[in-house]
């Protein structure tokens, strides 16, 4: 936080601007040192607050961070919090697009806040007033003119990087094991490496066909050994068949765009290697029983059909961040699959920093979304009381200066006479700029009006029918107690995202198109506010453990508490285990002669036939 332009002692209070500043860069490395864009924006910011006499409470600086995607970041969920409660009356950018790039119709909701409280837009010389028809033209014209420079911008980048693949360049740095690109050259040609996946081929070819085994024999993972066997590049020929799609939601939680066929008339087919590593009949020999064998993990996800309610809806109750989750089963059948914050994903957590959010089971979590769902939201009387005392609590917390509406409408009406008075002094201002900021003034009463007098008297009555509505769907989730697929299709047609804290849930959040006006009901933010339960809502286990006690989180046994690792939730026998399992994969896989037999039996019994079941170690 930095607080900039101290205000002068000679300065009118009355004409100074209570405001707050965004510098947003969309990746990491244009946040880097010796980069001019961060600089740039500041420099902007300061002149304008500078040039127009602001009061800047405070600058926020955001790096790696797609102008797409601003909506959920909490920085800018702030910044609409203290324009929608007035504790700010604009906002300063260098550009209008750093604050967002609409990439969806609906983006535009979020200049919905500056709209209803007057709030203003500062963008270098231009000034966006929302609450003007001319300010509505030119920020929407605006907005939606970096929308198009990012989709040209993209448009411009797959085109050059189309043209490099067809002249049998490499536009990126995602080349298979064993191949490299020459960029002063232009030419593919086989690295050090390329000995390795001839010898995966050979292995193949001569009759191992379990990729575990290949894995163990080569050291390439058998996912990565599965998909190497299929590319042509190793005969030379480059052949790329496949292009990005639509952007989806996985299972998960993760955006991700997939990839789908190319067209005949689309796909990429050059020679880019004279001297190929694989023979063409050795090559084809592998492709015929790789379509005969059939891989196992596509098998297995065609059977397993869950539905994880959390997916796509629960969010960490420490840092707002989504849950990401794990699926998977046992040899015994049982789900192992778990929910975890982003800042924990291995990906984000160096970045993010970790969060102090544990890992929760599949099964936990879902049963206590189900819960409460159905033992909190089947009261109407229950669920009015939590949203009343939620929006009770937000008015008494979110808003750091108070504002009296008689009080607020008495300032604007005098600093409307101060206006009349320093126009007719002796020409202080030009009649244009008093017909200008005269109009704001009236804008912004009959905006507080309207609040006054329709807000408070349609809340109660909104809240109450949201109330039955969300009954209505919570009975209808009771009785589907067999069918997770519609119950988790109701849930989500209700709710946009739950706070999970520790185990508990304590927060939780209405869809945007749930009602008909209910965000306007319910909050002055852009987007439906989310609703605090007073007591945190706990699922109450139904076998209450004896004291000394603790339940495995691994293998669901109940042992004395001695027999678990401080701070762990799995006992000392199944951490034993898996360390045990994990050694002895390592071991194969670097040297599986340097590991006897008689250690392996006594080791983990269950492999005492490898050499009659080359998939046994998994």
């Amino acid at each position: 936080m930095q607080a900039v332009h101290q205000p002068s002692p000679d300065a009118p209070a009355s004409v100074r601007r209570r405001v707050v500043a965004l510098i947003r860069v969309s990746t990491a490395d244009q946040a880097r040192d010796g980069r001019g864009g961060i600089p740039r924006q500041r420099r902007v910011i300061e002149d304008t607050i500078k040039r127009k006499n602001l009061d800047c409470l405070r600058i926020y600086e955001i790096s790696d961070l797609s102008g797409t995607r601003v909506r959920h970041h909490p920085d800018i969920q702030e910044i609409l919090r203290l324009v929608a409660t007035k504790v700010v009356t604009g906002l300063v950018v260098a550009d209008l697009d750093r604050l967002f790039r609409p990439d969806e119709p609906t983006d535009y909701a979020i200049l919905q806040n500056f709209k209803d409280t007057g709030a203003i837009i500062y963008s270098g010389d231009t000034e966006y007033d929302l609450g003007s028809k001319d300010g509505m033209l030119f920020s929407g014209i605006r907005s939606a003119i970096s929308a198009w420079e990012l989709g040209l911008m993209k448009e411009r980048q797959k085109g050059a990087c189309e043209a490099k693949r067809r002249m049998g360049h490499c536009p990126t740095n995602a080349l298979p094991l064993g191949v490299s690109f020459d960029r002063q050259r232009l030419r593919f040609y086989y690295n050090e490496k390329i000995a390795t996946v001839i010898e995966l081929f050979r292995l193949y070819d001569s009759g191992v066909r379990n990729y575990h085994e290949l894995e163990r024999r080569t050291g390439v993972h058998h996912r990565t050994a599965y998909n190497l066997l299929r590319n042509p590049i190793y005969t030379g020929w480059r052949v790329i068949d496949e292009k990005r799609g639509e952007k989806v939601v996985s299972r998960t939680g993760k955006a991700y765009r997939k990839k789908v066929k190319r067209s005949a008339d689309e796909i990429i087919r050059v020679t880019v290697i004279n001297t190929p590593a694989v023979s063409q009949e050795c090559f084809d020999r592998v492709q015929a029983s790789i379509r005969q064998t059939t891989f196992n993990h596509h098998e297995t996800r065609k059977r397993n059909d869950t539905c994880n309610l959390g997916t796509g809806l629960a969010r960490c109750g420490y840092c707002a961040e989504t849950f990401y989750s794990s699926s998977g089963r046992r040899t015994t059948g049982q789900r192992s699959g778990q929910y975890f914050c982003k800042r924990n994903y291995y990906l984000y957590r160096d970045q993010l920093g970790g969060c102090s959010q544990p890992n929760l089971r599949q099964p936990e979590l879902d049963a206590l979304i189900r819960a409460f769902a159905v033992k909190t939201l089947t009261n109407a009387d229950t669920l009015t009381a939590i949203i009343n005392d939620s929006v009770r609590r937000a008015k008494e917390t979110i808003s750091a200066f108070p504002v009296d509406a008689t009080a607020e409408i008495d300032s604007l009406r005098r600093n409307d006479k101060r206006l009349l008075d320093a126009f007719a002094a002796g020409g202080a201002i030009s009649i244009d700029e008093l017909r200008d900021r005269r109009s704001a003034i009236r804008t912004q009463i009959e905006a507080i009006s309207r609040r006054n007098t329709d807000g408070n008297a349609r809340r109660e009555l909104g809240i109450e029918e949201l109330a039955k509505k969300v009954v209505r769907g919570a009975f209808r989730l009771k009785r589907l107690n067999n069918d997770p697929h519609a119950q988790k299709t109701i849930i989500l047609a209700a709710f946009s995202e739950i706070f999970v804290k520790d185990r508990s849930i304590i927060a939780f959040k209405f869809r945007e198109d749930f009602g008909v006006g209910n965000q306007v009901k319910l909050g002055a933010g852009f987007s439906t506010p989310p609703i605090h339960l007073p007591e945190p809502f706990t699922l109450q286990p139904t076998d209450p453990l004896p004291e000394g006690t603790r339940r495995c989180s691994c293998c669901r046994t109940v042992r004395p508490a001695t027999e678990f690792y401080p701070r762990k939730g799995q006992c000392r026998r199944c951490i034993a285990i898996k360390a045990n399992t994990a050694y002895l994969r390592r071991r194969l896989t670097v040297a599986p002669s340097a590991v006897s037999t008689r250690r392996m039996e006594t080791s983990r019994p269950q492999i005492q036939n490898e050499e009659h079941d080359p998939g046994s170690l998994r």
